[in-house]
């Protein structure tokens, strides 16, 4: 339980999140294997895609993938299966499909919705910019296991008319519909059609997705940009390696999501941890273990200009725990 002093600590203000954002220095890159936990295996009968974590719901995901993948099912229901404890899937349901929405195109995509597997450990920070010309991209997923390929493809023109990212120089095939796409800064597509081998290849636009969850479903996009932290050198030195839980009200995300993005730039493990909905609420604050106080006090100094987060010693995942809406 995080200690009954908590009760008493301040909110931190909303400009939380918009003020992670702000720090002047390069980004970061994204390794493509550290949103291996982002990734969801889509099995749609005799068809498998995949697709990765952009909204949420109350006590479940939303994720997208490709719409022609559980197209001809019978049900609107699929299995949905994450890379998490070996492999955890559960029971999806599809609910919604994109098409032309007034001056929006049509898209091959659809909306799956899953239950939230207890202790998901996956990276809020995953919101890529649009790719140029040229840039490097991956993808994650192939053949039913979650597949980075050694080699990177190329990224070709965008498709305004259509929302498509062309790329060339990618080995995708049968299977890898609905994979992320990935650059240096993060998620910037989702694999629809190829023309085999390492033909052109095309994804939908991370945004255009970003705007059927938001405008589509009125539900919370729940991916943020990389942060930036390379001046907090040594922050890094006393929080790299380390997991931190970060608690988050489901309902309100943002201060937890950038919160989370800030403490991977650090090199810790962020831990997301919704609080969904008829839970208790604490208080915003950091929870210690005995002999974690140095860490404690690291991350209180690391959010020290964006609100009050006391620190307080009691039961903590990790040796330290931060809750924060």
């Amino acid at each position: 339980e995080f200690p009954a002093e908590a009760q008493a600590m301040n909110s931190v203000a909303s400009a939380l999140a918009f003020a992670l954002t702000l720090a002047p220095a390069a980004l970061s890159q994204t390794d493509p294997a550290s949103l291996k936990g982002n990734v969801a295996r889509i099995d749609a009968g005799a068809r498998t895609g995949f697709g990765f974590i952009v909204g949420m719901s109350d006590r479940g995901l939303l994720v997208p993938t490709a719409w022609h993948t559980p197209r001809d099912l019978p049900t609107d229901t699929v299995t949905v299966c994450f890379a998490h404890r070996g492999e955890t899937c559960g029971a999806g349901t599809v609910i919604y499909v994109a098409d032309a929405i007034g001056s929006q195109p049509a898209l091959d995509l659809a909306i799956v919705r899953t239950p939230y597997p207890e202790g998901l450990v996956w990276r809020p920070d995953a919101f890529g910019t649009r790719p140029g010309i040229g840039d490097q991209v991956r993808f994650i997923g192939r053949s039913r296991d979650w597949y980075i390929p050694n080699d990177a493809g190329r990224v070709g023109p965008f498709d305004a008319a259509r929302q498509l990212v062309a790329y060339t120089g990618l080995e995708v095939a049968e299977g890898v519909s609905g994979a992320p796409i990935v650059s240096g800064n993060g998620i910037v597509a989702m694999h629809v059609e190829s023309e085999g081998g390492q033909g052109e290849a095309r994804g939908v636009d991370v945004q255009a997705i970003r705007r059927r969850i938001v405008d589509g479903l009125r539900a919370p996009w729940i991916l943020v940009p990389l942060a930036r932290c390379a001046e907090q050198a040594g922050h890094a030195r006393a929080l790299s390696g380390r997991d931190i839980a970060v608690h988050f009200d489901a309902r309100q995300p943002d201060a937890g999501l950038h919160a989370i993005a800030r403490l991977n730039c650090l090199g810790a493990r962020a831990l997301p941890r919704p609080v969904w909905s008829g839970a208790t609420w604490p208080g915003n604050g950091i929870a210690y273990a005995s002999g974690e106080l140095r860490a404690a006090r690291t991350i209180q100094s690391v959010l020290a200009t964006l609100g009050r987060l006391d620190t307080r010693l009691g039961n903590a995942e990790g040796g330290v725990a931060i809750w924060v809406r």
